[in-house]
């Protein structure tokens, strides 16, 4: 069996071409809905510029989270279908519960959701034959917060 099955190292090849992309935004708290104009629940949520002259697509996405309480560590790794960003452009990528393009379906049981602890998150962005991108953010301790 599977003596750790919430954790995976990164698969990502961290080599390419320098990526035209920037993680702009990272949250994992205080997120907003801006087609609802309201708060939204709690969520890793990414936003992602694109300085080329070429639409982006062929994401994928690794991200590690790390209890500061017990020092659990989960990684994740995931192909972020469909997701693209625009020439120019940007684009959000969010892991909640959402089924709108962008949305993509989070993990119940992970810590992010399970533990009151303060988390460290690492996510590393890749989009096919360019280098990957990456950003660390803190999560406050207290779980996944309902939107107000």
């Amino acid at each position: 069996a599977d003596t750790d099955p919430a954790f995976m190292a990164n698969p990502l090849d961290m080599t390419g071409a320098p990526a035209p992309f920037a993680i702009k935004e990272a949250l994992v708290e205080n997120n907003y809905d801006y087609a609802a104009k309201k708060d939204a629940t709690d969520h890793l949520e990414l936003l992602v510029t694109n300085s080329g002259s070429m639409d982006l697509s062929g994401f994928s996405i690794y991200y590690s989270m790390t209890d500061a309480d017990t020092g659990k560590v989960e990684g994740t790794f995931r192909t972020l279908d469909g997701f693209s960003v625009p020439a120019g452009g940007e684009a959000r990528i969010h892991f909640d519960d959402g089924t709108v393009a962008g949305h993509f379906r989070a993990n119940p049981n992970s810590i992010y959701l399970t533990s009151q602890a303060a988390k460290a998150v690492s996510v590393v962005l890749k989009a096919d034959g360019f280098a990957p991108v990456s950003v660390d953010v803190a999560k406050d301790k207290g779980g996944a917060e309902a939107a107000d």
